[in-house]
């Protein structure tokens, strides 16, 4: 029992320390497309608060997702765990947009995004 506890507090301590919060989309976008911005934490979060999307249409979100693993090396345990919120929007008009942070909580402690700068350009002909 005391080899199990052992393994167990490393592994969960160092998973604690390593909390990533993170905001991806595309830098560049045409007037009327539909794009995806999507916030992915990787341990098990509540509390998400989406950023003011200012002047984009929200067409669908938040979308929730996740995925875990386990996995046992040569004796060694290692977990994965990825928590996603995602959104569908649509610019309306050009010009460059900055998308503040989203936030989350986890273990009582809240985590910030990073911000996002999306360029909108006007659209070519087909």
């Amino acid at each position: 029992m005391i080899v199990i506890l052992l393994f167990g507090i490393p592994s969960y301590g160092m998973a604690e320390n390593q909390v990533r919060f993170r905001a991806t989309s595309q830098s560049e976008v045409v007037v009327g497309e539909q794009f995806e911005i999507v916030y992915t934490v990787n341990a098990k979060a509540r509390g998400f608060t989406p950023p003011d999307f200012k002047k984009l249409e929200v067409l669908s979100g938040p979308n929730t997702s996740s995925s875990s693993s386990i996995q046992f090396i040569n004796g060694r345990m290692s977990q994965s765990y990825t928590l996603t919120y995602s959104f569908i929007v649509m610019a309306q008009q050009e010009g460059t947009l900055e998308i503040g942070p989203a936030t989350v909580q986890v273990n009582g402690k809240k985590y910030t995004s990073n911000s996002l700068h999306i360029k909108v350009i006007k659209g070519g002909a087909a």
